[in-house]
Parts: C-alpha cells; sequence; structure tokens
C-alpha cells in the first residue's frame, strides 16, 4: 500500500495537473497507439521475474520454515497476474472485438501489485479471485479515466493506485490465521481475514491505513505539482511536444519509424 498506492495517487495527481497531451481528447476520444509494445512486453515479463526477488525475497530466510511461506508466496504471486491477464485479455477482446495486447500487459501489472500486500498470508485460491477482480479493476480504471478526460499515458494511476488499494483491502478479507501466525511469529491472534472468519477488525485497519495512505499522498502530491507548475517547469510548450523531446536534448527522435515500400527496404 505504502509504495504502490503511494505512486498511483502521485500519477493520477500528475496527470491531473499536467494536463492532456496535444490532440488527446477532441469532441470523440482518440486512440494514440502504442510506441513499442514487444519492449513493453518484455520489460513486464523482466518485472514478473523480478517480483519473485521481491516477494518470495522479502521472507530474508530459507531456514526455520521459511521456505515453507516462501515458496507459497512464489505461487500467489504467480497466480494473481495471470488470472488478471486472462480476465484483461478476453473481456478486452469481448468488448473491443481485438485481443488486447496493451491491456493484457497491464492486467499482470495490476495483479502483481494487488497480490504483494496479502502475498504470504493467503491461500492460492485466493489469489486468484484478487487477481481476478484486478483484471476488472483495471479495465474498469482505464475506461474510467477515458471518461474522465483524465490522460495517463500508461495507465500508472490505475495499475498502482486502484491495484495497491485494492492488494490492502484484500489482506482485510483473505488473510488466513495460520498463515498470519506463522509468517509474523504470532500466537493465537484474533485479527485477520474478514472473510476466513476474523470479522471485520483487520478489515477495518487495513481501509484506515488505505485512507491515511491516499490523504497523506494526495497532499504532498498537490503541493509538489503545484509548485513546479507555477514555477513553468511541469510542462514542455506545445512546440516542443510535438517535435518530442528527445529530438531537442539527444539529438535524435527515440523511434525512428518508417513504411517498408518494397523488399529493399527489409534489406537496409
Amino acid at each position: 500500500g505504502i509504495n504502490a498506492e503511494y505512486g498511483g495517487i502521485c500519477s493520477l495527481v500528475g496527470a491531473i495537473m499536467l494536463g492532456p497531451r496535444e490532440g488527446r481528447f477532441p469532441v470523440k476520444e482518440t486512440k494514440i497507439s502504442h510506441s513499442a509494445l514487444v519492449f513493453q512486453a518484455l520489460g513486464t515479463f523482466i518485472l514478473w521475474v523480478g517480483w519473485y526477488g521481491f516477494n518470495p525475497g522479502s521472507t530474508g530466510c530459507l531456514d526455520n520454515g521459511c521456505s515453507n511461506f516462501a515458496a507459497r508466496i512464489a505461487v500467489t504471486t504467480t497466480l494473481a497476474p495471470s488470472f488478471a491477464a486472462i480476465v484483461g485479455v478476453f473481456l478486452g477482446k469481448l468488448i473491443s472485438g481485438r485481443w488486447p495486447l496493451g491491456a493484457g500487459i497491464n492486467c499482470i501489472l495490476i495483479g502483481l501489485v494487488a497480490v504483494t500486500a496479502p502475498c504470504a498470508v493467503i491461500d492460492g485460491w485466493a489469489a486468484i479471485v484478487i487477481g481476478i477482480v484486478s483484471g476488472f479493476i483495471y479495465l474498469g480504471g482505464s475506461a474510467l479515466l477515458l471518461k474522465l478526460k483524465i490522460d495517463d499515458p500508461v495507465d500508472a494511476s490505475v495499475v498502482h493506485f486502484m491495484g495497491g488499494l485494492w492488494g490492502v483491502l484484500a489482506t482485510g478479507l483473505f488473510a488466513k490465521k495460520e498463515y498470519v501466525e506463522e509468517v509474523y511469529g504470532l500466537d493465537d491472534i484474533d485479527s485477520y481475514g474478514g472473510w476466513m472468519g476474523g470479522g471485520g477488525k483487520q478489515f477495518g485497519v487495513q481501509l484506515f491505513g488505505a485512507f491515511m495512505i491516499m490523504i497523506w499522498t494526495f497532499g504532498n502530491s498537490v503541493v509538489l505539482f503545484g509548485i513546479l507548475k507555477a514555477t513553468g517547469n511541469l510542462r514542455i510548450n506545445s512546440e516542443l511536444e510535438a517535435e518530442g523531446v528527445d529530438k531537442k536534448e539527444h539529438g535524435t527522435k527515440a523511434y525512428i519509424l518508417h513504411e517498408i515500400t518494397n523488399n529493399k527496404d527489409l534489406l537496409a
């Protein structure tokens, strides 16, 4: 929550205060195509592999029973993003009529974000539920940003804010008593997942924590981006935006794209 929810709120506030890109929202919303889906997919899978170092690796040990819940964490860290991606791709296909690779990529990420908070204290089936819900959250959140004309180019606010928020709340629903006792070295606790027989105490704690993160982060983000905007350092001018910052700062464009007109171009 502190990590993902914080970053997602910063992204949302930044996108709102920065404003949409030129031509992003005419009378009818314009879909700006992805620049390099292959690289996005590669980066996502690199992140996913790295997540195994982050989640299971956070146990910090493999003896005295640590290997047991490190293995469980690896399983939940696999299941949630997998099922989130399935939801994103197939539901996206039903909605748009095409297989949405971009949505599948971001659903993997939101599944990883959402399962990180409860990964050590939930069963595999709960990770699947968290992943499925994450897929719906991503598609709904992305559509909501477009409806509100908030231009978040990579949907970072949806993935991290909404995914992080869902992960914090899901901990209060699915945390299993014996896993919480095992992981945190506690005995006979009365605060665990509400849907696992723990009542609403832990969910209330999670809800309060998520709310405080939102308040603190929103306030700081408004101040930070407000200062940048007031001093003219938040956004480049329209001419430079059209040309591309890479051309000005590095002397070349980030992507050199051209149409292939004949077979000779393939050998160039």
